[in-house]
């Protein structure tokens, strides 16, 4: 592989992007004497750059940033290699990378990529502000809601405004994914006898009384939100937070400890977390997801685009990107209890590890993989914005975006 020149697009973010660029890409190119060129995008450039390069099967790019939710719109659309056989060969990996995330990165079977990350969207909270005022983690939405009111106040004392909770309400990915977290939280299934795909008939089920209920806690977070929350995408979420500027935000373990534990945070100290609040009588839920990274089948590279997978997945590379950002969860099963700690960053590991325990299948399919996604978060992502900006009432907008969900299914043959 020597002199050999590699080329990737991942999504400009802590995580995968900027570790495998600044971590894994200069260790790589070190190691074996090739280069591996990287470019970091937003969210949705990314998307339509990977779409036009796997169904021109041109080959620009040698592996590519995969969410979790592309994965079957990408293994039936285009040039993906599928990385089963490279696995089973690989002794490391087989036995050392997650089973729950590598059976999660599958279509039908067939491995469409690597885990990069190992993400949970739960609870943060500041333990000295709720130290302070004689709280708890919230156990239910009532609590929760009640938390945000009473934080919505001068809570540091700095003469500032300070406020209970923030929330992703842009149009689009970002207020799709949060609401679909919260209607998961309340026993809400995208569809009918979800995730069960021989039992389901694949009728969404998006104005339901648990998704009437998850956007009406949306509309009633904004009462204790700062005041431009309208704008906030996950990036300004996770930001508000770390600022000290609110107390509360359901948010990606990844984003949120990249702002909240970088040098200079003034609330380093005070991270705590949580699981999600429950719903009476609903199992509990700890929402999951992760990056990987796809190999693309027509580069003229696979094996070699495989191999850096498997390079950054290595126990050392592991250990590096938990040295470089404090709070990353590595893929690996050998090295969470191997860093863990009882205090600081990594004893979110511990966290977890707790979580891990957790067997029930929603964990993974609050929002489905299927090929439709995109239709899916589309029809969300402006039907919740629209309740939100009060162009549609709660009832009008869901049931708007159940309607085309139906429609984008029934054209898919479902």
């Amino acid at each position: 592989m020597k002199g050999l020149k590699l080329s990737g697009t991942l999504q400009d973010a802590p995580l995968p992007g900027n570790q495998y660029k600044t971590v894994v890409a200069p260790a790589w190119d070190k190691s074996v004497g090739s280069t591996m060129n990287l470019s970091l995008t937003d969210y949705d450039s990314l998307y339509q750059n990977v779409v036009r390069d796997l169904t021109s099967r041109s080959g620009e790019y040698d592996v590519f940033g995969l969410d979790l939710l592309w994965t079957g719109q990408f293994a039936v659309g285009g040039s993906v290699e599928f990385l089963d056989d490279m696995v089973a060969k690989d002794a490391d990996l087989s036995k050392n990378v997650n089973k729950v995330l590598l059976d999660g990165v599958r279509w039908q079977g067939d491995l469409v990529g690597l885990p990069a990350t190992n993400q949970s969207w739960n609870l943060f909270y500041r333990k000295d502000v709720f130290e302070k005022q004689g709280l708890q983690p919230p156990e239910n939405w009532d609590d929760f809601l009640g938390i945000a009111k009473e934080l919505t106040h001068d809570w540091a004392g700095d003469g500032k405004d300070h406020y209970g909770v923030a929330m992703n309400c842009v149009r689009g990915a970002p207020v799709a994914h949060d609401w679909l977290g919260y209607f998961a939280a309340m026993g809400g299934q995208v569809f009918d006898n979800w995730p069960d795909t021989e039992a389901t008939n694949y009728k969404p089920q998006l104005n339901s009384d648990a998704a009437v209920q998850a956007l009406q806690l949306l509309m009633d977070m904004r009462q204790y939100a700062p005041g431009d929350v309208l704008t906030y995408d996950w990036n300004k979420t996770q930001a508000a937070f770390a600022s000290g500027k609110v107390a509360m935000i359901c948010s990606w373990n990844d984003g949120t400890a990249a702002q909240a534990f970088a040098d200079g945070s003034p609330i380093a100290d005070n991270v705590g977390w949580a699981r999600l609040p429950n719903s009476p009588g609903i199992d509990r839920f700890d929402p999951r997801g992760f990056w990987g990274i796809s190999v693309n089948g027509a580069g003229d590279s696979t094996n070699a685009a495989f191999n850096f997978l498997a390079f950054g997945l290595s126990k050392e590379m592991q250990r590096q990107m938990v040295a470089n950002l404090p709070g990353t969860v590595p893929v690996r099963d050998d090295l969470i209890g191997e860093l863990k700690s009882d205090s600081g960053p990594n004893a979110y590991l511990g966290f977890i590890e707790e979580i891990n325990g957790n067997s029930n299948p929603m964990n993974f399919a609050w929002r489905p993989t299927l090929p439709e996604w995109s239709s899916i978060q589309d029809a969300l992502g402006l039907a919740l914005n629209q309740a939100l900006t009060g162009q549609a009432s709660v009832t009008d907008a869901l049931n708007q975006a159940n309607s085309e969900v139906e429609k984008a299914m029934e054209k898919a043959g479902h």
